[in-house]
């Protein structure tokens, strides 16, 4: 189990990126939801002792990792939102190079566990190409593939599914649900559909505090009833008790999306809820279940 407990994050300039955090995680998908800036990888980075808390603790197999971090680093695999490869080098030989950085002394290990990752992320076909020349697709399988080496028991990725195409996306998220079985794996990311897809548990994260917390369907459950879906022409008749959570198009067709405990206009659509009408909530200053 890896937890925090009351766990600030005050920077240098006096930005507060996280404030009194206290979240838990087991084994399984936990997703972590937020805008940009809302302080999620203020707090993966110190999930994974790469800054020290302001206060509070980060707790690793009921210890704290303040005392000892080496406890969690040599049982972490991290996929930051941003990284680098370097050029001129095969992917196959890249992630021999990050193995024996990471301790994999055994040869024949050391390859087995390259060639099972490579598999596993389907890169076995172009392992001997250089990593620089890989698609924004390959080269988050390839993230992934460096982030389980070593077989860690604890895994952070952070935004992994940004910028891939459907296809790739379901791609990763077969892998992540198929490597989540048996470790902690700790999602990030402002796309909520990866959260509803994957993570039977999550959080809502905003402005640096915890905002929601729990079993992902249960988060919105208590909406249902009081979501509706209209046409955008009705939003100047709305009444004061309705509250537009997001504007979209579908089919061409400009829609509202609206948070109301009663029908807010005649052609107003009960809809059922969803994490996002939840997050939205959140965005929007809205507690869940008030009557506005």
């Amino acid at each position: 189990m890896l937890s925090l407990q009351q766990v600030n994050k005050i920077y240098a300039d006096g930005k507060v990126a996280l404030n009194a955090v206290d979240l838990t995680l087991q084994n399984g998908l936990y997703g972590l939801l937020g805008p940009n800036g809302a302080g999620k990888s203020s707090l993966m980075r110190t999930l994974a002792t790469i800054q020290l808390p302001s206060s509070g603790k980060v707790i690793y197999q009921q210890q704290d990792l303040a005392d000892n971090p080496l406890l969690l680093r040599k049982e972490l695999g991290y996929l930051p939102q941003h990284f680098g490869v370097y050029n001129h080098i095969s992917c196959h030989a890249l992630l021999e190079h990050l193995a024996i950085l990471k301790g994999l002394e055994n040869k024949k290990q050391r390859l087995q566990q390259i060639d099972q990752l490579l598999e596993l992320t389907n890169l076995s076909r172009d392992a001997k190409r250089n990593a620089s020349d890989f698609s924004g697709g390959m080269l988050q399988r390839f993230g992934l593939a460096q982030a389980l080496l070593g077989q860690p028991k604890v895994l952070i990725l952070d935004e992994p599914t940004s910028g891939l195409d459907p296809a790739e996306r379901l791609n990763l998220h077969q892998i992540m649900d198929d490597i989540s079985q048996s470790r902690i794996v700790l999602l990030s990311t402002h796309i909520v559909d990866d959260i509803e897809h994957l993570c039977a548990r999550s959080a809502i994260l905003l402005d640096g505090e915890i905002k929601a917390d729990g079993v992902t369907r249960e988060l919105f459950e208590p909406l249902n009833g009081s979501i509706w879906q209209c046409p955008a022409q009705s939003e100047s008749t709305l009444p004061a008790g309705a509250k537009v959570l997001s504007r979209a198009l579908r089919y061409g067709e400009r829609l509202l999306r609206v948070y109301c405990p009663f029908q807010p206009v005649t052609d107003a659509i009960s809809v059922s809820a969803s994490l996002q009408d939840r997050y939205f909530c959140h965005l929007n200053h809205i507690a869940v279940g008030e009557t506005l």
